[in-house]
């Protein structure tokens, strides 16, 4: 694991036995919490049991809670060089294709920053609990970076731009490299390009993805592609709502950078009655990438817009876990035995007799004191249980 010593306050260490005990663990896809330890061996979980387990080398949790790690559904990287650029502009100013968000991704490529500041972005990423995300990634570029795949499900989806000579042999290569393909807007295309991104994504089998009604709403035209998610609904319409469900369209969410860009807020507790929701942080140059911070705006946002007080933590926390696992097509990781373990430690910092709401409404990246990803546990040098 030497090549990841990049991350100084990190320590990487390769076991084949885990067994963390003394833990309240967040159980199954119903998030149960058992009082317990569960057992790991060669990546995956073999056993988690109520009650006290022995072990010499066992990791006593001190009645920390063991939970899923958190699934940030969509990220664009490749600007977080330019952090809080352009701030007070509107987002086509910024975000636009004539944008400053490509100024400063342009800036970095020239001036060769462009790996570091994303590294940067992914130990942020690994410490606040993320072990997998799907990234937008603009021009197609590679990174050596890609190694750290065996520590983060990472998907990357990457684009090229409207108008470019050869474009569907661009379209190609791309599916050929990345794990699909990310749209930014269906009117950054012309209909005959639109037309050969779908056919040529739907051949070779990867995913489509389409950022849509984060302005306004253009949810009937995107759909009419087949895409795999949608990315926003922000600024939609019931008729499109209707769509959505009905298509069984799965929903990425990203509310607080629709906040950021002053764009409003999407209307969460509807979407999430009718398809599968997940959520994502969005732009590293417009937002932090903590998905704890995420899961409370998102928790307290739709508790205030739908005025429901029943909206519940519990499925606050299957957005940012396990449900953006599943729209990526990757394997689940609630914690049951028989799955792969992609789990977080949380300290026992809180008396509660609701875990889950306190998870949310109180926790932080600072609590996170361990963090397993098949068979390697990733601990801090600066914290101790």
């Amino acid at each position: 694991m030497n090549e990841l010593k990049i991350f100084n306050d990190l320590f990487f260490e390769k076991k084949k036995k885990i067994l963390i005990k003394n833990a309240k663990i967040v159980y199954g896809e119903d998030f149960e919490v058992v009082n317990g330890y569960i057992k790991i061996e060669d990546g995956k979980i073999t056993e988690i049991g109520e009650g006290s387990a022995r072990g010499a080398s066992a990791i006593d949790a001190k009645k920390g809670i063991v939970m899923p790690a958190f699934t940030n559904a969509h990220v664009h990287l490749l600007d977080c060089s330019g952090i809080d650029e352009g701030f007070y502009m509107p987002i086509e100013k910024r975000v636009g294709r004539n944008g400053i968000k490509f100024k400063v991704i342009e800036r970095a490529i020239s001036n060769s920053s462009i790996e570091r500041h994303v590294l940067k972005c992914i130990a942020e990423i690994i410490k606040s609990g993320t072990l997998a995300l799907c990234e937008f990634r603009e021009f197609g570029i590679k990174m050596k970076i890609e190694k750290l795949k065996r520590i983060l499900d990472w998907k990357v989806l990457a684009r090229t731009f409207s108008g470019e000579h050869d474009f569907k042999e661009k379209i190609k290569k791309i599916l050929k490299e990345y794990d699909g393909f990310g749209i930014s807007s269906i009117s950054d295309y012309t209909r005959e390009e639109i037309e050969i991104i779908s056919k040529e994504t739907e051949k070779a089998r990867k995913i489509l993805a389409v950022h849509a009604g984060e302005v306004s709403d253009d949810v009937k035209d995107v759909l009419k592609i087949n895409p795999s998610f949608i990315v926003h609904a922000t600024n939609i319409s019931e008729e499109s709502l209707k769509l959505i469900s009905e298509k069984k369209i799965p929903v990425v969410l990203c509310a607080r950078a629709n906040a950021s860009f002053a764009v409003g807020i999407p209307n969460i507790l509807n979407l999430y009655e009718k398809t599968t929701v997940a959520l994502g942080t969005d732009n590293a140059m417009a937002n932090n990438l903590d998905m704890f911070r995420e899961i409370e705006f998102v928790f307290k946002v739709a508790r205030g817009i739908s005025r429901d007080w029943s909206f519940g933590a519990e499925e606050v926390l299957k957005m940012a876990t396990i449900n953006g696992r599943k729209i990526l097509n990757l394997e689940s990781n609630a914690v049951e035995e028989g799955n792969k373990a992609k789990i977080i430690l949380l300290r026992n910092k809180y008396d509660s007799r609701d875990i889950l709401t306190t998870i949310v409404n109180r926790y932080s990246s600072c609590d996170v004191k361990l963090i397993v990803s098949g068979d390697v546990v990733i601990s801090f040098k600066s914290k101790s249980l």
